[in-house]
């Protein structure tokens, strides 16, 4: 099948007619059964990850790490949307998957980005002064390392937590130095895209800051 459109970083939410890509272990492992016998008996794989490698096995998505390489022909897509996976990519690694966007889009084509809408998490912490909360929601404290199951855990898996947190106006600068124009920071449901199909246009409503830029003709 042919897609002109990719969801990057779908995890569990795949969107139908699109092309749905993500990069974790689980979907690695869903390739190697042995392997996946071999860590659940040494308690690296846990009930709730081995039933995750289980509902790759039986949907349809691929592999692929967003700041490396985007398994699509130089401009061949129309539409790039990816949902909380933004954040979990260092400053670096976030221009490299720009330049893999740009690279893939149609002139004229749309990226969406969802990410955790920082101005919210500092309003929430300015009514509750509540800094524990507040750091916990970040979601950028570094896993502890105190064995060396955890040791091998990050090994394995690699860090998951947030490299970074935007806002509106930063993710939009952000944006426009990449290359991007027609910067609008959207309310859920609404989309500049002719055609979005199934995707989920309220996906994460509750935390997120929805951005759409366009890649210049």
């Amino acid at each position: 099948m042919i897609y002109d459109r990719i969801n990057v970083g779908c995890g569990n939410s795949p969107t139908e007619g699109w092309l749905n890509l993500d990069n974790s272990l689980a979907l690695k492992l869903s390739r190697y059964n042995f392997l996946v016998a071999v860590l659940r008996s040494l308690r690296l794989i846990d009930d709730r990850q081995f039933e995750n490698i289980q509902w790759n096995r039986r949907n349809s998505v691929h592999y692929a790490n967003a700041a490396r390489r985007l398994p699509a022909t130089d401009q061949s897509i129309s539409y790039v949307y990816s949902s909380h996976m933004f954040e979990h990519l260092s400053k670096k690694h976030s221009i490299l998957f720009l330049a893999e966007v740009r690279r893939v889009l149609r002139p004229g084509g749309v990226l969406r980005l969802a990410v955790p809408d920082l101005d919210t998490l500092v309003l929430e912490y300015n009514k509750t002064n509540d800094a524990d909360a507040f750091l916990n929601d970040l979601l950028m404290v570094p896993p502890p390392l105190e064995s060396w199951i955890d040791r091998l855990k990050l090994v394995a898996v690699g860090y998951r937590q947030h490299q970074w947190m935007y806002n509106g106006e930063s993710l939009k600068k952000c944006l426009e130095n990449n290359g991007f124009i027609n910067v609008i920071i959207q309310k859920p449901g609404e989309t500049i895209m002719s055609d979005p199909g199934s995707l989920d246009l309220w996906e994460r409503s509750g935390d997120s800051l929805y951005v759409e830029c366009v890649l210049p003709s």
